[in-house]
């Protein structure tokens, strides 16, 4: 019942046809059994780890702009607001500028979530990116800070390969108060090489959060703030300079 709450809710809200996920702690394509993952190099099957790597933290979003979000809930569940907030978790260690691989504008903005619920039940709601939002390299782990209101509710990341194929990952239960940065090593079964060989990388596309019955009721509050992923660029240092940069 479950996978198939899953596969509907991809299907008609976020548009992709093709789902791998499960209920351990790690995604599975269909007809994968869970002995044949590793969730500890971020390789897939189609890559080997020689030892050579160049390890950079990217920012993938800092989430101060609401514009490039969208947040989703069935219309018979509840209704759902987002906003923009000033804030950061004191936390947060911020990155130099030299670590960074896009423009980091100030950062000083939180993306807040308020969900009104109809009534207790099992379902998913979302925020989604208005465009899915590449990570170069072989992607090792992804963060993101989260501040929970002790609920039992589940937070998931929604990804993408290069082929189009999608990975839901389940990345922690809410259920604590307060910031709390939250991380997932990206498992072994994720290809994220293209056909050609050439480009190595993920698209990041949403969050899920799996509603608990017993808690889905009155007003929730979510907050959101500064995805991070660690990254392998070693494939791409090697590329000439003066080379063109595929992804566009």
């Amino acid at each position: 019942m479950k996978k198939l709450l899953i596969f509907s809710f991809i299907t008609a809200v976020l548009g992709f046809g093709l789902i791998a996920q499960e209920d351990a702690p790690a995604p599975v394509e269909t007809g994968t059994s869970t002995s044949e993952l590793d969730n500890t190099t971020g390789l897939s099957n189609f890559q080997t780890d020689t030892g050579r790597q160049q390890l950079r933290t990217i920012l993938v979003e800092n989430m101060d702009d609401p514009t490039v979000w969208t947040p989703f809930i069935p219309f018979d569940k509840g209704v759902i607001t987002m906003r923009r907030l000033q804030g950061n978790p004191s936390g947060k260690e911020p990155l130099r500028s030299s670590e960074l691989l896009i423009y980091n504008p100030e950062d000083t903005y939180v993306i807040g979530l308020k969900t009104e619920f109809y009534g207790r039940d099992d379902f998913f709601l979302s925020l989604q990116a208005n465009k899915p939002i590449f990570i170069p390299g072989i992607v090792k782990s992804i963060s993101v800070w989260v501040a929970g209101r002790g609920k039992d509710h589940e937070l998931r990341l929604v990804l993408r390969d290069l082929d189009g194929q999608v990975f839901i990952l389940p990345v922690s239960e809410l259920n604590y108060t307060g910031w709390r940065q939250l991380s997932i090593n990206i498992p072994l079964n994720i290809n994220q090489q293209d056909k050609t060989g050439f480009q190595y990388g993920l698209y990041f596309t949403a969050f899920l959060i799996e509603t608990e019955f017993y808690d889905a009721e009155g007003t929730y509050y979510t907050y959101f703030d500064d995805i991070r992923a660690v990254s392998d660029l070693i494939a791409d240092s090697i590329i000439d300079d003066d080379d063109i940069t595929d992804g566009w």
